[in-house]
């Protein structure tokens, strides 16, 4: 228990955290007179009392120091247990746990695959919770990944060094803070994406769900045609732009908003994405315009010979 303990308190904190969280989309229900408010309420008390009781009962343990099996046990057991308990208000569709599940999971872990159908006429709270959840698993490894790189010895705050010639000064000093500051930066990532969805043309709803699985590059949406429902050059364009910011490295592009604004520019990381995306791009898009000019000079072969 001395090696579990501490594990399980803080999955208990993170359990309470996404009890919080499933009460956004009961508001929204209840704001739209939706009764699938009270799937979010029950499934919110559920998660946040198992994440109370685990929390309670191992108070005791303290957390300032987890050793190296404790945080490969922690990540392991929340990536289980957080889409476990994320697949419950999924339930209310009576699809099935497996079914709920496999959502869950695709939302988490920001895969986009999904087996509902039937999005457009889906309550909005369900809809707002799938890309809730990819919003929450794009962070999420992010921010797991910086809290436990310091115990396991690689030295993760060495990655967020600036490239000045002082070698030693980096964006913060600690973990903790470049936690917030990646948060801040995504947080702001975020409204921005939705408030330039909102002037091509999206409704406050689909702007706000569409920005959060575009950040997170899970890309889930609240239409079964996706994206081609909205007939907007202007909505694709700025899921371009946003897509490519949230493949760029996080680090590079904090610098770049906090300090450097030309990091992106002289990071090599970051110029050879750019460079393979906008190839590989060009040459999808022009082969794609190949197969259609074929096709309009079938269909104008066809007319002619009629």
């Amino acid at each position: 228990m001395a090696t579990v303990g501490p594990v399980l308190r803080v999955l208990g904190y993170f359990l309470v955290g996404l009890a919080i969280l499933m009460l956004a989309p009961a508001l929204l229900d209840i704001y739209f007179s939706n009764p699938d408010w009270i799937a979010f309420a029950l499934s919110s008390l559920f998660v946040g009392l198992l994440g109370l009781l685990l929390a309670v009962s191992t108070a005791n343990y303290k957390l300032e120091h987890l050793t190296i099996r404790q945080a490969f046990l922690l990540t392991t057991t929340s990536w289980f247990v957080m889409p476990v308990c994320g697949a419950l208000p999924f339930l209310s569709l009576g699809i099935g746990f497996e079914n709920a599940f496999f959502e869950s999971v695709s939302g988490f872990t920001t895969t986009g695959s999904t087996v509902l159908i039937g999005l457009d006429g889906m309550p909005p709270g369900l809809l707002f919770w799938r890309s809730l959840t990819q919003w929450i698993g794009g962070i999420g490894i992010i921010v797991m990944a910086i809290l436990l790189m310091p115990l396991l010895r690689i030295g993760g705050m060495q990655l967020f060094r600036t490239e000045s010639s002082d070698r030693g000064e980096k964006i913060v000093a600690r973990a903790t803070d470049l936690t917030r500051l990646i948060g801040g930066v995504y947080i702001m990532l975020t409204l921005t994406c939705a408030i330039l969805y909102v002037f091509s043309g999206m409704s406050l709803f689909d702007a706000v769900n569409h920005a959060m699985t575009t950040l997170s590059s899970g890309g889930f949406s609240t239409h079964d045609a996706s994206f081609a429902y909205f007939e907007s050059t202007a909505a694709e364009w700025v899921a371009v732009v946003f897509m490519l910011a949230s493949g760029l490295p996080f680090v590079v592009l904090i610098k770049s908003l906090t300090k450097n604004p030309m990091a992106l520019l002289q990071d090599p990381q970051a110029r050879a994405f750019i460079f393979v995306i906008i190839i590989l791009s060009s040459m999808t898009a022009l082969y794609l315009a190949s197969r259609t000019s074929s096709r309009l000079a079938a269909l104008w072969w066809k007319r002619c010979l009629w």
